[in-house]
């Protein structure tokens, strides 16, 4: 591999996986989503190598497909 120059950009990999969602039950009934990978670095359009999460579009998605099923139930 080259080396890096102090002005080179640095690249960054896209992979299309599942979105990692968890949840918390209390009673039957989901209380808590959450996801390992940031949601909210993609939504504030933060670009960060501290942000291991979604593009932007794919947290928005997630994000309303949440609030919709919370108010399906």
């Amino acid at each position: 591999p080259q080396a890096r120059g102090a002005n080179d950009g640095l690249t960054a990999r896209l992979t299309k996986v599942t979105p990692l969602l968890e949840g918390i039950e209390l009673d039957g009934r989901l209380v808590v989503i959450f996801s390992p990978f940031d949601l909210s670095c993609a939504l504030e359009n933060h670009a960060s190598l501290d942000c291991k999460g979604y593009t932007r579009e794919d947290a928005a998605r997630i994000g309303v497909n949440v609030i919709l099923y919370a108010l399906q139930q």
